[in-house]
């Protein structure tokens, strides 16, 4: 047993750029395990700044100097998330709101629909099951109901929460946007000199990660418009709120658009 250990110590870890790999790996999971909730901000910056480095990229491709791309994109940025705070957040709120109110009125509605299947279809509905599957619809509204208040109890500490991330995550973005290239030769300082496997690794992730998380960021945005726009046409009430879930539940593939159904 020793002997197979030692050999697989020798063969795995006797290469210094194994070792240096394997230990940013433990020590990246530690981090989000044990700080997590500490580094939300910075990772969330990460992920916007990564998602917006590809706007950057674009304009440098096409003669725009490297500061004015990021000052620009960070701009554009800036303007989507101060259009939604001001102008998307409160109608979504306002909509949550009032289906909070009108569910009473729909579980009336839909207890009277209930009441009327076993009458009608006695063959396929019997009373039991209609009983059951009210009591079932009425627990979920308590269990919403009770989210919705635990929300307004605790709004106070998780607006102060806010305050902060709305102000430290876009000076991170802007910083990891400008400033991507000097952080990235300073990490690589960190690292053995002699990195092939790193660098394969790296290159190959950047790609796939960056394919991934830019076309899963346009795929929520167009599918959350186009579900607006059609829910509106519609006439159909709390049209954004839905649109906005819809939009969400596509990191999901099929089991995000169940659960929203």
């Amino acid at each position: 047993m020793l002997k197979l250990l030692k050999t697989l110590a020798v063969k795995y870890f006797s290469d210094e750029e194994a070792v240096v790999l394997f230990l940013i790996l433990v020590a990246s999971l530690l981090a989000v395990i044990f700080l997590g909730r500490m580094l939300a901000p910075v990772i969330a910056a990460l992920i916007v700044a990564f998602i917006l480095q590809g706007l950057v990229g674009k304009l440098k491709a096409v003669g725009v100097p490297h500061l004015l791309a990021v000052i620009g994109v960070f701009l554009f940025f800036l303007g989507a998330l101060v259009s939604f705070i001001f102008g998307m957040l409160p109608l979504i709120w306002s909509q949550v709101s009032a289906l909070a109110i009108e569910l009473p009125r729909m579980i009336r509605a839909t207890q009277r629909y209930l009441e009327v299947l076993p009458q009608e279809y006695p063959q396929l509905v019997s009373i039991e099951e209609v009983n059951a599957l009210f009591q079932q619809l009425t627990a979920e509204v308590g269990k919403v109901t009770q989210w919705l208040v635990s929300i307004s109890l605790e709004s106070i500490p998780n607006v102060v929460a806010l305050l902060i991330y709305l102000i430290l995550v876009p000076i991170l973005v802007f910083f990891f946007l400008k400033d991507r290239d000097s952080i990235l030769q300073f990490l690589g300082r960190l690292l053995p000199a002699n990195r092939p496997l790193m660098n394969t690794i790296w290159d190959e992730m950047n790609l796939q990660f960056a394919n991934y998380v830019r076309g899963k960021a346009l795929e929520i945005l167009i599918v959350g418009i186009v579900t607006y726009v059609s829910f509106t046409l519609l006439g159909l009430n709390y049209s954004l709120l839905l649109a906005l879930l819809v939009g969400i539940s596509v990191v999901i593939p099929y089991i995000g658009a169940a659960v929203v159904t």
